[in-house]
């Protein structure tokens, strides 16, 4: 039977805290990338953005380094995950070198399902709703099975057909409980720190937050990386290995 979305919350929570160091090695690199953009941003805002032709180009970089090693860290935690829930040993090397290897079929992979997604949101909000969740499991299709292309999408269809709306909501309950736990988590800092500012740099008329504030997020969001992974590599899991005979509900079509 197919896991309740508290539980499959609940599991992923189990995983990350049994195996948040292993974790914690792998988002390191990324975690690095997001305190450095953090720093350039805090230098450019401190001098007036007086420097900013020298510091644009790093910028470019850092950025470039950081959406790279981002690709590199989901496939390693995809994996990583996946090993903890069957028990499978894994060599770190081999991971670590089979993942630079496998970042640009993984992106090609989320290229096109991004694509297909954004045609249906274009045509309907509807068909981009049902696109989203047929093609949801691409991504962990191509990271664990090896699937590649167009077949790990239609292997994600596969995997949800029959039983729709009990994919959406394991997928949506699981990530509002994270979203909720993520906004306590970027809360609670920003609630310490505006208290001895008063709140004065989010009254200020530019359209963007401090400097402080963009970090928190993004430092919350690394850290909190692998429990967003690890909701739908368990969900995935759970359908692959659902052997329930109830009957199949009913599958939108587009």
């Amino acid at each position: 039977m197919l896991l309740s979305p508290l539980n499959i919350f609940k599991e992923g929570l189990i995983i990350c805290k049994t195996n948040y160091k292993t974790f914690f090695k792998t988002i390191v690199w990324f975690l690095g990338a997001a305190v450095l953009l953090g720093l350039l941003n805090l230098l450019d805002r401190q001098t007036g953005f007086k420097y900013i032709n020298y510091t644009f180009p790093i910028y470019l970089v850092l950025t470039a380094f950081s959406f790279v090693i981002g690709l590199w860290t989901q496939i390693i935690l995809i994996r990583l995950i996946n090993a903890g829930i069957t028990k499978e040993a894994l060599d770190k090397s081999t991971l670590q070198q089979n993942a630079w290897r496998d970042t640009v079929p993984f992106l090609w992979v989320s290229i096109l399902t991004g694509l297909i997604i954004l045609g249906g949101m274009i045509l309907f909000v509807i068909p981009g709703f049902i696109f989203t969740i047929w093609y949801f499991f691409s991504l962990y299709i191509f990271s664990i099975e090896g699937t590649r292309g167009f077949a790990a999408l239609q292997k994600s269809k596969d995997l949800v057909q029959g039983r729709f709306w009990t994919v959406v909501w394991r997928i949506i309950l699981p990530n509002l409980f994270y979203g909720l736990m993520l906004a306590i988590i970027i809360g609670i800092p920003t609630l310490i720190i505006g208290y001895f500012t008063k709140f004065a740099e989010f009254n200020s008329t530019l359209s963007v937050g401090p400097w402080w504030f963009d970090s928190i997020q993004s430092l919350a969001t690394i850290i909190t990386l692998p429990l967003s992974i690890a909701l739908s590599v368990i969900l995935y899991k759970n359908l692959k290995e659902d052997t329930s005979t109830t009957p199949p509900t009913t599958t939108p079509t587009v």
